[in-house]
């Protein structure tokens, strides 16, 4: 889980710094998603669609996330497993 916590810490730190690099957002999203932590990845994508209201591919991000918790509850996990991290490698 070190490497997961490591990753997260990156990618909230770098849109702390800059909140218009939407990239970090981006990546943050898919490694709470790949976590199983869909709520968390909602909560994330809020807050870039409050800076950029009219980002499709966060609209997108969310509404994917959303049906994941529809699907599967607010979060599957604790951890990602191997083959989910190999997505975000």
């Amino acid at each position: 889980m070190g490497i997961y916590q490591d990753a997260l810490n990156s990618f909230a730190q770098a849109a702390e710094i800059d909140p218009e690099f939407t990239e970090a957002w981006y990546d943050k999203e898919m490694t709470l998603m790949c976590g199983g932590k869909y709520l968390e990845a909602i909560r994330t994508f809020n807050k870039l669609l409050k800076i950029h209201p009219h980002d499709e591919q966060a609209r997108e991000q969310l509404d994917q996330a959303q049906r994941k918790i529809m699907k599967y509850g607010s979060s599957t996990q604790s951890s990602p497993s191997k083959d989910k991290m190999k997505l975000i490698n």
